[in-house]
């Protein structure tokens, strides 16, 4: 019984929070201080965070992680400067790209196996790499490269577990901003990149042939743009000289048509269920392409935290904002956005099976090992259930509780997490 009450406290309080409609800080931050250029969040929503940012009292830069306990860094990363974007593969691996440099001050990519950090390959480049992705195996880079079969200047490189080579038809008129996948893992590029009549674009790379998506037909250099794989739809947001927001479009594949859209921000993510979030410079706003909506959700409590308004972000996997400042700080905003869509995707990245997912209560979780750990988080992080199970099947009772939980299992070949919805 006390268990119980106990459980229906903290759920209690997780919808209090929600009712109160507030930025709440993830954990304890106190050893957690610098410039937070960006932020990522995991398929398992782990919270990772980086940029000039340090551990204690430390000079290092570091990648930071919340692991729904606390907050620490991923190894020691031991670059000379900030990192800036950050790709997580189906295995886990973490791939970052910034302003680090090597001896020879050229840029490099780094990956963190789980255990250490080390450059991937030898790819090397005299300019700031601009963009990082995965199709989940593949890793894709978005830089200034010569292809070594005919010393063209080339866009785009890739890591196909072995070695790097220049993606082909890369060779633009202009330099790659922004890179993203389609459904059928194709690369959505943008950027510098114009078309025959002198416009900037965005542009599909399929079976080495590029094609312009829709005609956006835009002045200026496009920043980003983001692709729904849901959909077919297209978030484009331009550059401006204007220091609270950016003009953005989003392209409609059943008319063709590029379309304007107010953003009140800078474009940061731009999810499956149409919802974007857009940063300011001390504001958030979250929209919806489908509705055509954009809503102002404030910003962080504590005086002078600004946003890196261009990065700082993203919609974790319940369908809430997380935003980091300027000065090292992570919060979450109390009321769910959205209501994520069905979880197949992170289903198939995941080595735990939970069924039925969405469930009206009881939830079956099963493992290939023994599972020697089992812990329930709420949407706000908290532990709410944790149990030794040491068998390889089992199950959860969460029969009354609507919402999306996060299942942490454990075993003797590591953790792995994943959602499950409450109906």
């Amino acid at each position: 019984m006390k268990t119980k009450s106990i459980l229906a406290g903290l759920l209690m309080a997780a919808t209090s929070l929600v009712n109160a409609q507030t930025w709440n800080a993830i954990g304890d931050q106190v050893d957690m201080n610098g410039y937070i250029n960006d932020l990522t969040i995991a398929p398992n929503n782990n919270i990772y965070v980086y940029g000039y940012t340090r551990y204690g009292n430390t000079s290092a830069y570091q990648v930071m992680k919340w692991n729904f306990v606390e907050w620490l860094p991923v190894g020691n990363i031991g670059v000379n400067n900030r990192v800036d974007k950050m790709a997580i593969d189906n295995s886990g691996n973490i791939y970052v790209i910034g302003y680090f440099t090597d001896v020879t001050n050229k840029y490099f990519v780094m990956k963190w196996n789980g255990t250490t950090w080390s450059p991937l390959g030898t790819l090397k480049s005299t300019t700031v790499f601009k963009d990082i992705i995965t199709d989940g195996t593949n890793i894709y880079v978005a830089g200034v490269f010569t292809n070594p079969n005919n010393g063209e200047t080339c866009y785009v490189n890739k890591w196909n577990g072995t070695n790097w080579t220049v993606m082909p038809d890369t060779n633009f008129n202009g330099a790659v901003n922004s890179l993203d996948l389609d459904e059928n893992n194709n690369l959505v590029v943008a950027g510098e990149i114009k078309n025959a009549l002198n416009y900037y674009g965005v542009f599909r790379l399929a079976n080495g042939i590029s094609t312009e998506i829709g005609k956006i037909r835009s002045a200026s250099i496009i920043r980003k743009a983001a692709y729904n794989k849901a959909n077919g739809q297209v978030l484009a947001s331009i550059t401006t000289t204007d220091a609270y927001a950016e003009p953005a479009f989003y392209y409609n594949p059943s008319n063709n048509t590029w379309t304007a859209i107010s953003t009140n921000g800078f474009i940061s993510e731009f999810q499956k269920t149409n919802y974007f979030i857009a940063p300011s410079v001390n504001s958030v706003s979250v929209g919806n392409t489908s509705a055509g909506t954009t809503t102002s959700i404030g910003e962080p409590p504590i005086s002078n935290h600004n946003l890196n308004k261009t990065s700082s972000c993203k919609f974790d996997g319940f369908g809430y904002a997380v935003c980091a400042t300027t000065e090292g700080k992570v919060f979450r905003y109390s009321q769910k956005i959205y209501t994520p869509l069905a979880t197949s995707e992170t289903t198939a990245k995941s080595k735990i099976t939970i069924y039925p997912n969405p469930s009206t209560g009881i939830v079956n979780i099963s493992n290939k090992e023994k599972i020697s750990s089992l812990e329930v988080y709420d949407a706000a992080g908290k532990l709410l259930q944790k149990a030794q199970p040491n068998i390889d099947k089992t199950q959860i009772d969460l029969s009354g509780k609507k919402g999306v939980y996060l299942i942490k299992a454990t075993s003797n070949s590591g953790s792995d997490a994943q959602n499950v919805i409450i109906k």
